[in-house]
């Protein structure tokens, strides 16, 4: 499964099946593998928690990118 993380996601909170539930920051995103269930994309600072998306997951990984999009000025 092809992951898309939005633009600006810093963790990933994972609720399986069973109830139990992980959060981990992006660079450790690859421990999650194996684990199905809800995915959800967050933004955590200092003082504030924003949920940026949800995805239901497999379980698979194969890649991670991210949904931003660099635009060009034509000239």
């Amino acid at each position: 499964m092809v992951l898309l993380r939005p633009r600006g996601a810093t963790h990933a909170h994972l609720t399986t099946l069973a109830g139990k539930r992980a959060l981990v920051t992006l660079a450790d995103l690859d421990t999650l593998a194996g684990s199905k269930g809800k995915l959800k994309w967050l933004r955590i600072t200092k003082r504030d928690r924003e949920v940026l998306g949800t995805v239901q997951f497999d379980g698979q990984i194969d890649e991670v990118s991210s949904d931003y999009q660099r635009k060009r000025k034509n000239k």
